[in-house]
């Protein structure tokens, strides 16, 4: 799994975005999933809820544009950077 990180800007859509890219495999361990302990609830009360997923999607859409924003500015030099970076603000 990707996770967020402080200094990288669209590591929370990355991380998001491939969490839902794995959510079949996810659901999957998550419902076979077998506790060692017998009286042990496992991870039932830490599986996602439909209203989770659909929270992460709506996540994802709203930073996509920005990813998108932040790739297109992406390795630029000189005094288009600037811009640039104000022309993709004006659209998000």
């Amino acid at each position: 799994m990707i996770q967020s990180n402080a200094t990288r800007w669209n590591s929370y859509f990355e991380s998001i975005n491939r969490f839902l890219n794995c959510r079949g495999r996810i659901e999957l361990f998550c419902n076979t999933h077998i506790p060692i302990q017998p009286r042990s609830k496992g991870i039932n009360d830490d599986k996602l809820l439909s209203t989770d997923w659909n929270l992460l999607e709506t996540l994802q859409s709203c930073l996509q544009a920005f990813h998108e924003a932040t790739l297109t500015t992406e390795g630029d030099r000189g005094s288009r950077v600037l811009r640039k970076w104000y022309t993709t603000m004006d659209k998000l």
